[in-house]
């Protein structure tokens, strides 16, 4: 005979199983991985370059860094190459030159101690960029923003090139003859040997000599 009662049944599916309390509760968040800015990111990556737009491969600049420590020239020359990324200049290098070495032998004895001498070495390490067709005003900035935040123990020798129309030689003359005008003009020196007005007689001896040369060769034609 069948005496099970409702009340002695085994619990359902339906009701939760005593472990299921301990996975209810929250789990502990994951802390995120913290993320640096882009600029701050971009330095520990190599210099990026402009590649796109047209390229003529006109040299416009050459500067040559010089140190005596490794990690100052390469220093200076990633920020040179990154500064001239920010000024949208076409920038190649940096290059590695060949080392300049120096060594001297001094005596530390004389007499009969002279082969007791010292030898010192001094090896000057170089760097190569290259800047192509890019504007003069802008290698100017580009220059003097590298002298202002240069880096100690590093030399700089920049070699700028400039490109003039044709008719650049009459505007120097022009420029030449209205300097040598107005400090005629203007010059407070009293003195004759004074090398503005020295420049200014030899130009008016110059054209004088063509007008008497001209009017004399002129007359000769009238008597022949």
């Amino acid at each position: 005979m069948n005496t099970t009662s409702v009340n002695e049944q085994a619990p359902s599916s339906s009701s939760p199983p005593s472990s299921s309390s301990s996975s209810s509760s929250p789990e502990p968040q994951r802390a995120r991985p913290l993320r640096f800015p882009r600029a701050v990111q971009a330095s520990y990556l190599r210099p990026l370059r402009h590649t796109d737009g047209p390229t003529y491969n006109h040299p416009v600049c050459t500067l040559q860094l010089r140190s005596f420590s490794v990690r100052n020239v390469e220093f200076m020359a990633d920020f040179a190459m990154r500064a001239a990324f920010y000024l949208k200049l076409r920038a190649k290098g940096p290059v590695p030159l060949p080392k300049i070495v120096q060594r001297w032998t001094v005596l530390k004895a004389n007499f009969i101690n002279k082969s007791c001498q010292e030898n010192f070495e001094r090896i000057t390490l170089r760097r190569l960029i290259q800047i192509q067709d890019g504007h003069t005003e802008v290698v100017k900035i580009w220059l003097a923003y590298l002298r202002r935040y240069a880096f100690w123990g590093v030399g700089m020798k920049a070699n700028v090139w400039e490109f003039e129309g044709l008719g650049m030689l009459s505007q120097l003359l022009s420029l030449y003859i209205y300097r040598i005008v107005s400090c005629s003009r203007f010059c407070l020196h009293t003195d004759r040997s004074c090398l503005c007005r020295r420049r200014w007689k030899h130009g008016q001896s110059i054209l004088g000599h063509r007008a008497r040369a001209g009017r004399e060769a002129f007359l000769l034609r009238l008597q022949t």
